[in-house]
């Protein structure tokens, strides 16, 4: 999300010379050179706060040697700081508002969702856009008569959502339909230990169930747009006239406008996945959220994501990693007993 005029307008310092800052309180929002927000914070002291070398995502910033960081501030009495701060980080997510300060060196959520596609290259499509759910009475009203407030979390409200399916069928003839191995396919390259600013996210019941992978519905803040991703199964109907595109700097197929219409009208999407059902359930089902979520898409165009950091991926060891599993499941290095019986994984809803 780019930031508004409304705060480029406020007063400002640049980093180095944050010594000049006002002994006032407001909150105040570290800007780089492309008008995007890193941090948003408040403080009753502006200058205090920066004195010195005491701010504590300071080393963070001067780490970053190729970037010119501005401090922007809004003067606000101490009783409005804590509502003024949370509605803004809510609205931006800032890169650094979502990572942990003790790690010297933290890694941008958009390294995240490049590194994803390149693992799914082929396997992996967009299709479509949702604007901001705020704009959508209904399906808030829906959310909170089924009690699923997945959909509607604050952070999600306010933001564009790009939806991308994972092609199940395709899936589990590359783990040569074995159930263990096609599992792991769509959970391990989701998961990773290492520094990111943000990483994908489960809806609370999926968690908790131990046969429902990370990519059957995940999600990932990446510069004030928000992923969700979802197991699609019996896709490849739809994938018969594609567009190839771009999101996040990397080559990706999307779902024409037809192939979208057709999805909506004969898929259902739950929180574990999106499937063909007949017209009649869908016809029952329409109203149910994660439903209203699928029938909210427009056709996907143009890679609305800016590239901040543009950090340089090994690509070969990424493009290698759903074969790796394979292997390691083929060898016995990966799994529990024996190899797990053949399954087509046809999906039926009762």
């Amino acid at each position: 999300m780019k930031t508004e005029p409304s705060i480029l307008a406020l007063p400002k310092v640049a980093l180095e010379n944050r010594k000049q800052l006002p002994l006032v309180s407001g909150i105040y929002y570290v800007i780089d050179q492309n008008d995007v927000i890193w941090y948003i914070g408040q403080a009753k002291n502006l200058q205090a706060r920066w004195k010195s070398q005491s701010h504590h995502r300071l080393f963070q910033l001067k780490s970053q040697k190729k970037i010119k960081f501005t401090i922007y501030y809004q003067i606000l009495e101490s009783s409005k700081l804590n509502e003024v701060e949370q509605k803004e980080i809510a609205k931006y997510h800032p890169h650094l508002n979502q990572s942990k300060v003790k790690h010297q060196k933290v890694r941008p959520a958009e390294s995240l969702l490049r590194e994803t596609l390149i693992k799914f290259s082929g396997y992996i499509v967009v299709l479509g856009i949702e604007p901001p759910r705020e704009l959508d009475s209904n399906l808030i009203q829906q959310c909170q008569f089924y009690n699923e407030k997945w959909w509607i979390q604050k952070k999600v409200l306010t933001s564009n959502v790009v939806h991308l399916g994972l092609d199940a069928t395709k899936l589990n003839e590359f783990a040569n339909e074995e159930i263990e191995t096609f599992a792991c396919l769509i959970d391990s390259p989701f998961k990773t230990r290492k520094n990111y600013s943000n990483k994908w996210q489960q809806p609370p019941g999926a968690r908790k169930n131990p046969h429902i992978g990370v990519g059957h519905g995940a999600r990932l803040f990446v510069n004030g747009f928000v992923i969700e991703i979802s197991v699609i199964y019996g896709i490849q109907e739809l994938l018969i006239d594609i567009n190839n595109t771009t999101l996040a700097s990397e080559s990706i197929f999307s779902l024409n406008p037809q192939s979208l219409h057709q999805l909506q009208n004969k898929w259902f999407k739950a929180l574990a996945g999106i499937y063909p059902i007949e017209k009649e359930i869908k016809e029952k089902q329409k109203n149910y959220p994660s439903n209203l979520v699928l029938s909210r898409l427009q056709p996907y165009t143009d890679n609305p994501i800016p590239i901040v950091f543009k950090e340089n991926l090994d690509k070969s060891i990424l493009t290698s990693e759903l074969q790796k599993i394979k292997d390691e499941y083929k060898s016995g290095k990966r799994g529990v007993g024996s190899r797990s019986k053949k399954n087509n994984f046809q999906i039926s809803i009762n």
